[in-house]
């Protein structure tokens, strides 16, 4: 059995997802996939169209065999801080072969070559200059890697070429113990907004599910059968402009200095951010008021998220220095189950079956809290703030008694 990791946010499990497993599954018949999925919130700065425990259903049907969820702190940040939070995360279990991905590009060699460049301290301290002048994480690793080998400068413009570097990067860091295997992309690519064959981005599927009457012949093209079905039959979209009330209520409410506590909130973005709420209608259009070269919309949707969920870059700071405490389990197989006792005799973390078992809801409400406990209330934070995102709010505390999902 080799075991093989996949950082994914399934948003929602597409048939681009299942081709990856298949693919690998084709080259490794005794293949068992182990998914750090990003729970509540996504990198891209929005809270998921579906709940963390339905998107972990998702996967186990398509192929997946254990899905654990990357805790907030690590998914709503840029490339670099969403891929160490999940690399770390599966280096900590302890018993991951492969780290496989997705991308544009099957040149594994050029990557890695990438990463190296990228992991010199002379680099790094000019890709942070170029950070605090306004530039775009993407952009400013474009422009290095530009001066360094100008045959892959077309390769920066894909999202997931990014991802995969900085996944390296972090390998390199720790010296991960596991290798990484490459999946060529197949057709759309990953901003796509339209339906494109039977492969098409996730974006384009969110959008097709946001739109009032859509096609089921167009969103079953794109879907695995039983994900089609499962969503189809009774699942609610959730939309994250039902935040932007509570949103802007807090905005209203807050001045320049408390912004400024936020991470990347600073040289004039906190005025622009009470400016925008002053007048904003939506959340699409709060954003479309403060964008510009220097911040993009994932950028500022992150930056807004973090206000929302109270996330200071103080205890941002502190999370990344701590690294991922725990492996909480959303969802697994007969294989998953296999895989989660290895990971209960070897992994450097707990696993968590059971969030009650490491923080209770009294605890929540009071103070101190440890570090895991306070990277674990974020995670509890997010998905009760995800659930008001539906034409009809769940209740909070989900986290305290939803069991993870067991396919038999």
């Amino acid at each position: 059995m080799k075991i093989f990791g996949i950082i994914a946010e399934f948003n929602p499990f597409h048939n681009g997802h299942k081709y990856l497993i298949d693919s690998i599954r084709k080259k490794f018949p005794d293949a068992v996939f182990v998914i750090i999925m990003s729970g509540s919130f996504v990198q891209r700065g929005e809270p998921a169209i579906f709940d963390k425990w339905q998107r972990a259903h998702m996967a186990l049907l398509g192929g997946a065999d254990l899905i654990i969820e990357l805790p907030t702190v690590f998914s709503l940040r840029s490339a670099e801080g969403f891929a160490q939070g999940a690399v770390k995360l599966l280096a900590y279990l302890n018993c991951i072969d492969y780290i496989c991905f997705g991308s544009e590009t099957s040149d594994i060699t050029t990557l890695i070559k990438i990463a190296d460049f990228l992991n010199n301290d002379l680099q790094i301290n000019s890709l942070r200059e170029k950070l605090q002048q306004g530039s775009s994480y993407a952009a400013a690793i474009s422009e290095l890697i530009a001066q360094y080998l100008p045959s892959a400068k077309g390769l920066l413009q894909e999202p997931n070429i990014i991802l995969g570097i900085e996944y390296l990067k972090t390998m390199q860091q720790i010296n991960a113990a596991f290798s990484p295997i490459i999946i060529k992309r197949q057709i759309s690519h990953h901003n796509d907004t339209t339906i494109n064959g039977t492969i098409s981005s996730a974006t384009s599927i969110r959008n097709l599910l946001h739109s009032l009457q859509y096609n089921r012949k167009d969103l079953q093209t794109v879907l695995p059968a039983d994900c089609f079905a499962l969503i189809t039959a009774n699942l609610d979209i959730a939309d994250n402009n039902r935040l932007f009330p509570i949103l802007t209520a807090k905005l209203r409410c807050t001045n320049t200095e408390e912004l400024k506590k936020y991470a990347q909130i600073n040289n004039g973005l906190e005025f622009k951010f009470l400016q925008a709420a002053s007048t904003a209608k939506n959340i699409n259009e709060l954003v479309d008021k403060v964008k510009s070269k220097h911040y993009h919309h994932s950028r500022l949707r992150r930056n807004l998220m973090h206000i929302l969920l109270n996330i200071s870059a103080d205890s941002l700071n502190n999370f990344t220095a701590l690294g991922p405490q725990y492996a909480r389990v959303l969802g697994f197989n007969g294989q998953g189950q296999t895989i989660l006792k290895k990971i209960k005799k070897q992994a450097q973390i707990p696993a968590i079956i059971k969030t009650t078992q490491f923080l209770s809801q009294k605890q929540l409400w009071k103070h101190p809290l440890s570090g895991l406990q306070k990277m674990l209330a974020v995670d509890i934070h997010a998905t009760d703030l995800q659930a008001l995102c539906y034409p009809q709010p769940k209740n909070a505390g989900r986290d305290f008694y939803t069991s993870p999902i067991y396919l038999k």
